[in-house]
């Protein structure tokens, strides 16, 4: 996810660079929000299914 998030995955960005203009990238903070929330150990929930 956070490759994914800061556009290390080429032509899979979150979100999509076209949608930029609507949907704008993270910042650098929430970023760094997402990272400590998974090295602190974040569960997934449950009622989600990928």
């Amino acid at each position: 996810m956070i490759r994914h998030v800061t556009d290390q995955v080429e032509d899979m960005e979150m979100p999509p660079l076209k949608q930029r203009k609507t949907y704008p990238a993270l910042t650098l903070e929430q970023v760094q929000t997402l990272i400590t929330w998974i090295n602190e150990g974040a569960e997934w929930p449950g009622s989600i299914a990928l």
